[in-house]
């Protein structure tokens, strides 16, 4: 494990897309990132919107979306790494992804990050491409970080996915310009595949309230994640969807992120 470990560093660090190295003080699961003290939100009052009650009414769990993995491929081994920020504290940062590969049918899917505070730190996006690894793309998507789930659509920067070709995706928050080292780092992996016989048809028949759960019972994280997140922005309110989102994040194995929302009745707020 820790030779891989050291493999995946050396190639990612290595990239010239980079203007400096990045260095991974820690290799961990999205957990690792957990907040440390009192966080911005964690107050008397950060519970008091549509998620107060959400581990106590957790709704019907046929309301839920079922997520099925896909029946393919290895685990990625989902990253993530940080070193404390000013003050000790390091934010929830993570890369909404499940531990394995994520699926897709778009070509310009919108997939989506989480930052559990509000900070002056800058977030870039990366993407490799195929087993090579090779850079397609080195963006700034944040110039400030603010707390919640953020989209990035791939339309917007002009990159098409090709067909059975898996692609690394990794968010970076840049605690210190001068100090590589000392990036918030979250990744995961996406490959998009074709639609199944008849899913289109289907997709079509279905009611809109249940098109997330429809992408979910196909195995389909990202179009399934960014159907929930689209239903969320337009009824921010509605403490169902808010609980359907929680439970796709932890059948992703994202808890932490999924507990957060729970304790913190997290808005969804898009750029």
């Amino acid at each position: 494990m820790k030779a891989l470990r050291s493999t995946i560093f050396a190639l990612f660090a290595g990239l010239t897309m980079l203007t400096q190295p990045l260095l991974f003080e820690s290799f961990a699961q999205e957990g690792a990132l957990k907040p440390q003290g009192d966080s911005v939100l964690n107050n008397k009052d950060s519970a008091s919107g549509p998620l107060k009650h959400a581990k106590k009414n957790a709704g019907d769990s046929s309301q839920m979306p079922l997520y099925k993995p896909p029946l393919r491929g290895a685990p990625t081994g989902r990253m993530s790494g940080g070193t404390r920020g000013a003050g000790g504290k390091t934010p929830i940062f993570a890369f909404l992804a499940p531990r394995h590969t994520g699926l897709t049918f778009s070509e310009q899917p919108t997939i989506y990050w989480f930052s559990s505070e509000a900070t002056k730190s800058p977030v870039d996006l990366t993407i490799l491409m195929g087993k090579e690894m090779k850079p397609i793309l080195k963006f700034r998507i944040a110039e400030e970080t603010r707390a919640g789930f953020h989209p990035i659509h791939l339309a917007d920067h002009d990159i098409r996915l090709q067909s059975g070709v898996v692609y690394q995706c990794f968010v970076s928050m840049v605690t210190d310009p001068k100090h590589p080292s000392k990036d918030i780092i979250s990744g995961g992996a996406i490959e998009r595949i074709a639609y199944p016989k008849n899913f289109q048809k289907k997709l079509k028949e279905t009611d809109i309230k249940r098109v997330p759960h429809l992408y979910a019972a196909e195995g389909i994280w990202f179009d399934a994640m960014n159907a929930l997140c689209g239903r969320i922005d337009a009824a921010p309110q509605d403490s169902l969807l808010h609980q359907q989102r929680i439970s796709l994040l932890r059948q992703g194995d994202l808890t932490e992120t999924a507990d957060y929302e729970t304790e913190h009745s997290m808005p969804a707020l898009h750029p």
